[in-house]
Order: C-alpha cells, then structure tokens, then sequence
C-alpha cells in the first residue's frame, strides 16, 4: 500500500461491526489523488456504510482512516474538510427552490460562494438557476442533480457520491459520465451497483464481498459477477 500522504483516501485494516457482527474484516485500499473510483458490490455488502464513515458521518470500530489530510479516528465522529457528500436519504429543503437550497448550504460552509457561483452550479447539472419551484415539485432526477450541485459547494477536493445514477433517465446517466469527466482535478469515489455504468465513468474498481475488498482488474471488460 502507498504512503498515506500520498493518497487522497487510505484505509488500513478497517473494522465496522453492527451488534458485534462484523460487517468489515480489515479493509485495507488507497485511492490516488484525481483517481476516480468505483466501490461496487451486492445490496447489503456495506457500499453505503463505507462511504459514511469516509465522510466522518458512521464511526467504525478500529483501523487506520485518512481523508485528504484528516485523520479519521475509531469510534468518533470527524468530517473531513474539502469534501463533497451525495449520500442516499440526504435531505432537501422541499419548500425551498433549488437556489434557496444551494444558498442556505453555501452559508454553512467556509468556502465563499457568491450568487453567480451558486447559479452556475446549478446550470451546470442541468438545472434552470431561476425556477423559483420548491425542491417538493421536483422529479427524482432533477432532486438527484440538485444533491450533485450541492456537493461542489465547498470546492471539494474528494467527492463521495452513492448511487449518484439514482433517478436519472437514459440520457441524464449520460449527462452524469460527462460531469464526472470534467472533474478532473477533483478525487471521486462512488458507490454503485450498475456496473456498465462505472465502466464508463471510472478509473479504479474495488469490489466489496463478504466483508472484504478486493481490486477489479480489466473491469472495462469484467462481468458484474467476476
């Protein structure tokens, strides 16, 4: 494994157990700086729960965590600064428009976004930055962009996106490859379980099975179960 200062994300030997039931078994993998990453994996194989507790929002229970320049430590919650979330069941304002939303997040953060900023975020994900509609009315996919545009608020340097397909019609997962491809200065990972999809967005695989994780090589031509 490389040196954790010369990762974006290191993990060693990570343990999480639910009621002393272990759902990890010593993780341990790195993601490079500007890597953009896929962890993919059976429903129930703890995609999710490896992406909260990158984020510093589940603790785990012993191992060594590094995010960006953070130190994660066991059995505390700590988030790491420069980071952007999409996580499934994160919630919207739904009185709000999407502006007003992107708004009252920018007040919460130390990056400062003016109003052109935040507009731009918005037509960059394909959202029209003056529809004055609550967030309520939206469709699925247009919520789904709204979450993506919210995780550049901080000008993160990793983003950890869940399931960030979810909702997105045909042409709206195109979209979606285009935007990862533009980030290309920004550390991705992403948790999915639609594996034509990483193929076309990602550079590195990892597959969580069993409480382990394991790298995909040749994933670009692997089948889902490989």
């Amino acid at each position: 494994m490389a040196d954790a200062s010369e990762c974006a994300i290191h993990c060693k030997d990570l343990v999480k157990k639910f009621r002393k039931r272990p759902l990890f078994e010593g993780l341990s993998f790195d993601v490079p700086w500007g890597d953009h990453c896929a962890v993919i994996g059976e429903n129930g194989s703890g995609k999710t729960t490896l992406l909260r507790i990158l984020a510093g929002l589940t603790v785990f229970d012993s191992g060594a965590v590094t995010v960006g320049e953070a130190v994660l430590p066991p059995r505390l919650h700590k988030i790491p600064p420069a980071i952007g979330i999409a996580l499934d069941g994160m919630n919207l304002l739904p009185q709000f428009s999407a502006l007003e939303n992107l708004h009252m997040l920018a007040r919460l953060t130390p990056a400062h976004r003016t109003l052109a900023d935040l507009k731009n975020l918005l037509a960059d994900v394909g959202l029209k930055p003056d529809d004055q509609k609550p967030v309520g009315q939206f469709s699925l996919g247009m919520r789904q962009r709204l979450l993506l545009a919210q995780t550049l608020i901080p000008r993160p340097e990793v983003l950890l996106l869940d399931e960030p397909t979810n909702g997105l019609d045909p042409e709206g997962v195109q979209w979606l490859v285009t935007w990862l491809r533009s980030l290309s200065d920004v550390t991705v990972v992403m948790a999915s379980h639609r594996y034509e999809e990483v193929a076309a967005t990602c550079t590195t695989v990892w597959r969580l099975e069993h409480g382990t994780i394991r790298q995909v090589e040749d994933f670009a031509t692997t089948t889902p179960h490989d």
